[in-house]
């Protein structure tokens, strides 16, 4: 039975928060783990430090729960749960967020790994950064290569022989073209740049003064599927190939494939 209690009080109330062994875990989270420090020696702290005291015998307990605040997952994990981390721009955790963490940790499968992976490299910064995010920047071709392994690694858990082929360029869009079998029944252009005028009018569509709204254009040709998005990291990670995968799945399902 783990008799872990958690602290934050005046030391004039509690004094055991201060005495060792403790976990010091400061409140405010800025970058990709929680700071957490363990100690085995008498400190003292002040507020925005959530304090974590066990007896001696308990030692071990308070080891798990360092080495699972360390984790990679826990930081958007946070996020994910907080009320006010992600919505606000410069939100910043509570000691409410911290708590509120599922213990002991979830064994968390390879979709759920790479959604909280994206949220802990890209999103988190995006919401600070805005237009200066690197969400915005060209899409590298590592990043095409993984999210197109992605795509088919989801779709080929029901149809088994989907296979990326290299994508197109252009210079403000990609067309990511996506083969069912071993090699496409329709030709695949080689360029785009001819044709992104058209794209750029599908693609961005102005839903009012202040609101651009960018549709993902899927074309369903054949047997191969092409996905056409502007040449930004944010249309391009393995998170967003996921969700793309699942809509590819019920284009699929209504044309009877």
């Amino acid at each position: 039975m783990c008799r872990i209690k958690y602290f934050q009080r005046s030391v004039k109330r509690n004094k055991e928060i201060f005495r060792p062994p403790h976990l010091l875990i400061k409140e405010n989270v800025s970058g990709q783990k929680i700071p957490v420090h363990y100690s085995e020696e008498y400190l003292t702290f002040r507020n925005k430090i959530v304090g974590v005291h066990v007896p001696d015998s308990d030692t071990g307990h308070l080891k798990d729960l360092l080495n699972y605040l360390s984790e990679n997952e826990t930081v958007p994990m946070m996020w994910l749960l907080s009320g006010q981390v992600l919505t606000s721009r410069e939100g910043i955790p509570l000691k409410g967020d911290i708590l509120s963490l599922p213990y002991p940790a979830i064994d968390y499968n390879d979709i759920e790994k790479i959604l909280l992976k994206d949220i802990n490299n890209y999103y988190s910064g995006f919401r600070k950064q805005g237009e200066k995010s690197n969400l915005l920047k060209p899409v590298a071709n590592k990043e095409l290569k993984d999210f197109g392994e992605i795509y088919c690694y989801i779709l080929n858990s029901i149809y088994k022989n989907f296979k990326p082929l290299y994508p197109i360029i252009g210079k403000e869009f990609i067309a990511y073209p996506f083969v069912l079998g071993n090699e496409p029944e329709v030709e695949i252009p080689t360029a785009i740049e001819g044709i992104e005028d058209k794209i750029s009018k599908l693609i961005d569509n102005k839903a009012s003064n202040n609101l651009w709204i960018k549709r993902i254009i899927r074309v369903y040709h054949k047997n191969v599927v092409f996905l056409y998005k502007p040449n930004q990291k944010r249309y391009w990670l393995q998170s967003i190939a996921i969700r793309d995968a699942d809509e590819t799945f019920i284009d699929l399902f209504k044309q009877g494939k």
